[in-house]
């Protein structure tokens, strides 16, 4: 599958509107939430990460100068559409994990980011457990991340 793919794909059954920049800078947020969601058990401490990631996320993609309002909204969006993912990983993680991996080879220098934000998810909430611990390898093993 291709980004061009997923996107439209995503965005067909998703009815959100997100410009492809947006939607590239969302998908890479999927490897956090798949180390969150992998002991079954997302509590307040990793979304709180999460949120706090989003929001400076949202920062990086609109200029300070830009409207606080679009933001804001896009904050919004992304919670929303990570809170469906965690519901619906089964349907969308492979198709992820592809694109991302592709991304990866293009943009190698976000392979850090993805695996400290990882480890961070999974020590956000009593420390990393071993379900974790395990989705982290596989996750890293199939976007090509040095553990």
């Amino acid at each position: 599958m291709t980004f061009d793919e997923l996107y439209q794909d995503y965005l067909g059954q998703r009815l959100v509107q997100l410009s492809r920049t947006e939607f590239a800078s969302l998908i890479t947020y999927a490897p956090v939430l798949m180390v969150a969601v992998s002991d079954a058990n997302v509590d307040h401490l990793e979304m709180g990460y999460l949120t706090g990631l989003l929001a400076e996320q949202t920062m990086e993609l609109h200029e300070p100068s830009a409207a606080g309002e679009r933001r804001n909204q896009l904050l919004q969006i992304f919670m929303d559409e990570l809170k469906y993912l965690l519901y619906h990983l089964d349907r969308w993680e492979d198709p992820l994990l592809v694109v991302l991996a592709e991304q990866l080879r293009h943009q190698p220098s976000i392979k850090d980011k993805l695996r400290v934000r990882m480890v961070a998810m999974a020590m956000a909430s009593r420390g990393m457990n071993e379900l974790e611990q395990q989705k982290i390898s596989v996750v890293s093993r199939r976007l090509g991340i040095d553990v």
